[in-house]
């Protein structure tokens, strides 16, 4: 269950193991805070809409293999020019995890070469630059309207439809720019 404020943007959410709450600066979440008030991420967004650019939290992936998962880390987001967060490094440049998609949004996520059934780092921004809601059924929102990643396509009720011909999956490989 979660709730939102007027603009319709998120303001918690509690999943019955885990409570999060939501802080934003303008259009855009900037903080993550558990239940008990403990910060858990925090963005660095840019000077255009969605272009995330750094994610701060405890260091989840063991970075620097000290066994310490509990210091902060950051790492930084790669994307495409539609904004799609194609993979995230951590601060020495290595490949934390990556991300393919389909032409809707269906992701796969892998790291150091492995498929993984859910983001190991916990990222919120995929397809587009958009927030990724898992907990709605896998609803991702665009400026085109709100779209479903399982069934390959836009919602009801919005402006574009999901011919099924479009619905192949297609492969990708992140291009890095020196």
């Amino acid at each position: 269950m979660h709730r939102c404020n007027r603009r319709r943007a998120r303001v918690d959410k509690d999943d019955q193991s885990t409570i999060e709450r939501y802080v934003y600066s303008a259009a855009e979440t900037v903080a993550v805070y558990d239940g008990s008030d403990v910060l858990v991420r925090e963005f660095v967004f840019g000077q255009v809409i969605d272009e995330v650019l750094m994610m701060q939290q405890a260091d989840v992936l063991d970075f620097d293999s000290d066994s310490n998962t509990t210091e902060t880390t950051r790492s930084f987001y790669h994307r495409n020019a539609l904004g799609t967060v194609l993979e995230i490094t951590d601060a020495n440049e290595a490949v934390a995890v990556s991300y393919c998609y389909d032409p809707y949004g269906a992701m796969t996520i892998t790291r150091n070469g492995q498929t993984q059934s859910s983001d190991p780092l916990g990222n919120p921004w995929m397809y587009t630059g958009r927030f990724h809601d898992e907990e709605s059924a896998g609803l991702s929102t665009t400026g085109r309207g709100t779209t479903r990643r399982a069934l390959g396509g836009f919602c009801s009720g919005t402006l574009l439809a999901s011919p099924p011909a479009a619905r192949s999956t297609s492969t990708c490989a992140p291009v890095r720019l020196a």
